[in-house]
């Protein structure tokens, strides 16, 4: 989660965890670890109206990245 106001005590995303679908090649995706993956929440991007947020993905260059389940996260906000 980034740029969260600093009179935002905690955000959690639900669920707490999605699955990623990539696509490369054998030798790149062998070699992926999970420090190799992020996902990330921009609190500036929350659409307050449907109360749904998206994430975005950093990926290895060598792959691509393909499909994400599920596509947008509630997100718990306390003040």
């Amino acid at each position: 989660m980034i740029n969260v106001p600093s009179n935002i005590r905690k955000v959690e995303a639900v669920p707490s965890t999605l699955t990623l679908i990539l696509h490369g090649g054998v030798d790149a995706l062998q070699a992926i670890k999970p420090e190799d993956l992020r996902a990330t929440i921009d609190y500036r991007k929350y659409r307050r109206r449907n109360g749904e947020a998206s994430a975005f993905f950093t990926l290895p260059d060598e792959v691509i990245y393909y499909e994400s389940k599920p596509k947008t996260f509630t997100l718990l906000i306390e003040q």
